[in-house]
């Protein structure tokens, strides 16, 4: 993988991550509200829907709940009771509270002594509705009324504050029935406490019910959007959100809520008679309607993107494979060196040598040094390789010695040097190739896999860490950096070398730091193992390479490369 692949990998992840953090950014709206623990505001648009869980119209319950969410502890969930079964879910020892607001609440006999028992057990029931289900009251008072009082605005009184509210449609204000309950007579051994009144009607009640409470409230306006939006609106919901124990569970009580069929306009009727209304109930309308399912369209969409770029290969036709050529040089050279530590002969090695010598000569120059006849084929040797006849002659003797005891290791250097040189000088070895092969520079990288599994681990733990920052969770600040950190070392791992390697230097490069370089000629040892090599130099400075750290190719080069250093070593 060269550096321009690397550099675009990691500017693909770096706009990746832009492109997440973007997409799961905070608006400016929720920004400030996070900021100032308050509710977010709303856009009015419908004003015919009423009392709708999720809806941010103006008469939804989207920033009740929004409140109720705020004020309950983390591990507390706010969820909804739309199914009689639900009921059978909550464990009969655990306590909650249990919530509606709209305009009428009907339940089934069964479903209303499973309610009542919960609260009788220490639940609380908030219910702020304008309709009176005559069950429900009849298990509570032995005589309530339902009244009201009609005007642009109402004034609601607590024991300690009054709140103003005023009654808009459409941003109009109009006039407006603001109930509350008279001649209030609870059934034999209950009893209620006032906690507003609208002038002198009882707007919201407290019973207490075995061990819990149930709270009565007869303007379920008070709790939607655009009241909520005011002060006394938000001031006024909070004698109910501070009544709701912080570590129990919410539960909307939906399943009673009853809505009465709309009565169709005759004239309407008429003219849309004939006319189908047409409804967009494709999937792409549903996603489009919740911002989570925008982003996970988009994701996905950059996703096929990306593998569509990396992993679509060109169709082509079947190459039959080559066998990969041995190096023969090399393989040569470790046979030779394994002669040599097999009879730990020196002049075993320089019989090899000088064989090898004799078939060279034999090979590029047709001379037989082997069968020489007086000075006939040293001649010729001469004038063919513009050697002198004395080199030629000195370098024949040397290889053909009798004194055996006097052949050491420091005879073999003279010999090679001999050698060398007049491979050099009579052309055998170009200086062009030499050159090149002097100038060759070696460059080994890191394993690939790793640094991959930093960098997909640091990705993932920077996604993570925003996940838990947009939850207000705290512990996303702590993943973020450390995400940063993987991502940082995966990345320096896959881009820097950690050798190179030339015929005079070797240079080190840490994940951090600087680049170390040695000189070649300095070194004193050299150890080597199945896992590694060790070199030693003469200032006591040492440098551990273990081949795991390298890619599969350039830990064979390296493997070549102590074996090299090795054999100039001996």
């Amino acid at each position: 993988m060269n550096s321009k692949s690397k550099i675009a990998i990691i500017a693909g992840l770096i706009a990746f991550i832009i492109l997440c953090m973007w997409l799961l950014s905070p608006s400016k709206e929720e920004k400030s509200a996070s900021t100032n623990r308050v509710a977010p505001s709303v856009i009015s648009s419908d004003w015919d829907k009423r009392y709708e869980l999720m809806s941010q119209d103006p008469n939804g319950l989207y920033l009740f709940n929004y409140l109720l969410k705020s004020h309950i502890n983390r591990g507390q969930q706010v969820a909804k009771i739309d199914h009689a079964y639900s009921f059978d879910t909550i464990p009969k020892e655990n306590k909650a509270s249990y919530v509606f607001v709209g305009e009428s609440f009907v339940l089934t006999s069964s479903e209303l002594d499973t309610l009542l028992s919960h609260v009788y057990r220490g639940s609380k029931l908030f219910l702020a509705q304008h309709k009176l289900d005559e069950q429900f009251y009849n298990s509570l008072f032995d005589n309530i009324e339902l009244s009201y009082d009609y005007n642009f605005a109402t004034n609601v009184k607590s024991e300690n504050s009054s709140y103003k509210f005023y009654f808009k449609y459409q941003n109009d204000t109009i006039g407006h029935k603001w109930r509350g309950y008279k001649n209030v007579l609870p059934i034999e051994g209950l009893q209620h406490r006032v906690l507003t009144q609208i002038g002198p009607l009882e707007n919201s009640i407290a019973i207490q019910f075995g061990k819990g409470y149930i709270y009565l409230n007869a303007t379920p306006e008070f709790y939607v959007n655009y009241q909520m939006q005011t002060k006394a609106g938000l001031d006024h919901s909070k004698i109910w959100i501070n009544r709701i124990p912080e570590n129990e569970h919410v539960y909307w009580l939906e399943l009673g809520r009853f809505a009465e069929p709309e009565m169709e306009d005759p004239i309407e009727e008429l003219f849309d008679e004939g006319i189908e209304d047409e409804v967009d109930d494709s999937y792409l309308q549903f996603i489009f309607s919740q911002k989570s399912l925008i982003y996970a369209m988009i994701l996905l969409i950059f996703g096929v993107i990306m593998y569509v770029v990396f992993r679509a290969k060109r169709t082509q036709p079947v190459v039959p494979q080559l066998a990969k050529k041995k190096n023969m040089t090399l393989l040569f050279t470790d046979t030779i060196t394994s002669i040599y530590f097999a009879n730990r002969n020196p002049y075993v090695m320089l019989n090899l040598q000088k064989r090898n010598f004799y078939d060279a000569v034999q090979k590029h120059f047709f001379v037989d040094l082997s069968k020489r006849n007086e000075d006939k084929e040293i001649k010729a040797l001469s004038q063919k390789s513009n050697i002198s006849e004395k080199e030629i002659v000195d370098l024949i003797d040397g290889f053909e010695t009798t004194a055996v005891s006097s052949v050491d290791e420091n005879y073999m250097l003279d010999i090679s040097q001999k050698l060398v040189s007049f491979y050099r000088r009579s052309g055998l070895i170009s200086d062009k190739v030499e050159r090149k092969i002097k100038a060759r520079e070696y460059v080994l990288y890191r394993e690939i896999w790793l640094s991959s599994i930093l960098i997909l681990l640091g990705v993932f733990t920077i996604l993570l860490g925003l996940y838990f920052l947009i939850q207000s969770i705290g512990i996303g600040v702590a993943l973020w950096p450390v995400g940063v950190v993987f991502l940082v070392y995966g990345s320096l791992r896959i881009s820097k070398p950690i050798l190179k390697l030339d015929d005079k230097t070797i240079s080190y490069f840490p994940i951090f730091g600087m680049r170390k370089t040695y000189n070649l000629s300095d070194v004193n040892g050299l150890e080597t193992n199945d896992k590694g090599a060790k070199i030693t130099w003469m200032d006591g400075k040492s440098l551990t390479i273990n081949y795991w750290e390298l890619t599969k190719t350039d830990a064979e080069q390296f493997k070549r490369f102590v074996i090299n250093q090795n054999k100039l070593k001996l």
